[in-house]
């Protein structure tokens, strides 16, 4: 579940505690060029959820139109 909160910026949740920001980059990167990505942690735990921050809006619009 993904949601735009800027042209460039995604939110990711329900992801798997397990997620790490590697397995994020992989997943996403075939939506085009990947400046960051976090996942969000509390005590050094994953929180299931994370950004995923690419270089283009377009890649953005992508990964968020398939993932919907």
């Amino acid at each position: 579940d993904a949601k735009a909160e800027d042209k460039k910026k995604l939110f990711v949740r329900n992801l798997s505690y397990q997620t790490k920001e590697e397995d994020m980059e992989e997943y996403f990167e075939k939506f085009g060029k990947i400046e960051k990505v976090t996942i969000i942690l509390r005590d050094g735990r994953s929180k299931g959820m994370g950004f995923v921050e690419f270089e283009t809006s377009q890649s953005a619009k992508k990964a968020l139109a398939e993932s919907e």
